[in-house]
């Protein structure tokens, strides 16, 4: 019953399965951290488009009463109040964790900045319009970068997402 051929037949089965376990655990992995980036890339991009195109909720909100942020008033400008407001909203770790809903985010983190066309952070009254957690992988995050106009200058926002 336990002949040489029957041994063959058994080794050659082990490596095959073991080869299409290993081809499977690579593939499911490859998928899994392209939906993941796929998931950070869509959620960049409807959050940097509720913060650079909408007043928010309500309209005037302050730190005190936001529901939904947006940073622009009703020209389309980004409004340097909100913009504050939004960075003491998120300003320290306590902030971040309690209401880094209020953009739609959850099971990912957030750093936001504004930019001058030069490359230089914008600051208002000495504050740096800097707000969230600095990204601390390489790999695992999506920037989406927009321009608006901010204290009547052309910015860049950039907002990164990741995990």
């Amino acid at each position: 019953m336990f002949s040489g051929e029957f041994l063959l037949a058994y080794v050659i089965f082990a490596v095959v399965l073991t080869m299409v376990l290993l081809l499977w655990t690579n593939t499911t992995g490859n998928i899994n951290a392209a939906e993941e980036m796929y998931d950070m890339e869509r959620l960049a991009v409807d959050v940097s488009e509720k913060l650079m195109k909408t007043p928010g909720f309500p309209e005037d909100w302050t730190t005190a009463d936001v529901m939904s942020v947006g940073l622009v008033n009703d020209s389309g400008d980004m409004d340097p109040e909100k913009v504050m407001g939004f960075v003491a909203l998120m300003g320290n770790e306590t902030n971040y964790e309690d209401n880094k809903h209020l953009l739609g985010i959850r099971l990912y983190e957030f750093y936001f900045y504004l930019e001058n066309l030069s490359g230089s952070v914008v600051s208002v009254n000495g504050t740096p319009c800097v707000t969230g957690k600095s990204p601390v992988n390489e790999t695992g995050r999506f920037t989406m970068k927009r321009a608006g106009v901010f204290n009547n200058t052309v910015v860049r926002s950039v907002l990164t997402v990741w995990r």
